[in-house]
C-alpha cells in the first residue's frame, strides 16, 4: 500500500507551508522586541524549509541556533532545559534517517 503523503506532490505542499510559515511567523510589533539571537533563529528555520522541505531539520537548526548563540552571548542561564532535551532528540532522529 503506497504512503499516502508520498502521493502528494511537493509542488502542492509548498503552498501549504508557506501559508503556515506565514501564518505563524510574528508581527512587526512583536519582532522589535525579540533579541539577535530569536531572530538569527528565526531566519536559519525559514532558510532551511526553503532549502530542504524538511519541518525536522528546520526545527533543528532553529533550536541549535538559539542554543549556541544563548550559550556564545552569554545568557545560557536562559536557555529552557527542555528546549535542549528537543534539540538533542531531534539530532539523533535525524541521524538516525541517515543510517
Amino acid at each position: 500500500m503506497p504512503n499516502l503523503v508520498g502521493m502528494v506532490p511537493v509542488i502542492a505542499a509548498g503552498g501549504a507551508l508557506l501559508f503556515v510559515g506565514l501564518t505563524l511567523m510574528p508581527s512587526k510589533k512583536e519582532l522589535v522586541s525579540y533579541t539577535r539571537v530569536e531572530k538569527l533563529s528565526i531566519v536559519a528555520m525559514a532558510v532551511t524549509v526553503l532549502l530542504t522541505f524538511a519541518l525536522d531539520k528546520a526545527m533543528l537548526v532553529g533550536f541549535g541556533t538559539y542554543v549556541i548563540g544563548s550559550v556564545l552571548s552569554g545568557k545560557s542561564k536562559s536557555v529552557d532545559k527542555y528546549l535542549i532535551a528537543s534539540t538533542i532528540l531531534l539530532a539523533i532522529a535525524i541521524g538516525f534517517q541517515y543510517l
